[in-house]
């Protein structure tokens, strides 16, 4: 008698998953609610989803390669990009003491020749 329950425990125990709703399911459950759905051994199923994430993992370090190579193409951009603003930025410096200079020489000029008018007027 004992032994009769011990293996209807068993036979009610084994461990199912419901491949359709990824679900662990009973025995009797897989006859009643799950009829109509696929079904494996928990082992089964646990060893297909691993295969499936080692590919998703072995999937997901190409994409961070992929991104880090991006970030490191765009720090690059970065470093070119600002090297260019501050060469940019000297040249406008060096154009506008260029421009200060030659407007402080024609200012010179003009006052010079105002000068000259006003000793002419004198």
């Amino acid at each position: 008698m004992l032994t009769q329950r011990f293996a209807l425990f068993t036979l009610f125990s084994i461990p199912l998953a419901c491949a359709a709703l990824q679900l662990v399911i009973c025995l009797q459950c897989r006859f009643a609610s799950h009829k109509t759905h696929a079904f494996d051994l928990i082992t089964n199923l646990a060893a297909s989803e691993r295969t499936r994430l080692q590919a998703v993992a072995k999937q997901c370090g190409k994409v961070a390669q992929t991104i880090q190579d991006r970030m490191d193409a765009l720090h690059q951009s970065s470093k070119t990009c600002a090297q260019s603003a501050y060469a940019v930025e000297e040249e406008v410096k060096r154009n506008m003491d260029r421009i200060r200079a030659a407007v402080a020489e024609r200012e010179n000029q003009l006052i010079a020749q105002i000068k000259v008018l006003q000793q002419v007027l004198d």
